[in-house]
């Protein structure tokens, strides 16, 4: 996602994010306004070797469209 940040300025990232897809969007701290907001992207669930309890972690793969 492509943005234009102000010089000095504060951001969150939030995510919205269902079992299969998720949207990015970045607020600015100081107004609350949204700066951007990304396309929905998808979510791939892959086992996570490094638990060893057999468990799952979401994992984003970004697009470039």
């Amino acid at each position: 996602m492509d943005v234009d940040l102000k010089p000095n300025g504060k951001y969150t990232l939030h995510c919205d994010a269902s079992e299969e897809s998720a949207r990015f969007t970045l607020v600015e701290l100081g107004t609350n306004n949204v700066a951007a907001t990304s396309a929905e992207v998808p979510l791939f669930i892959r086992p996570s070797p490094g638990t060893g309890e057999g468990g799952y972690v979401p994992v984003f793969i970004p697009v470039r469209r």
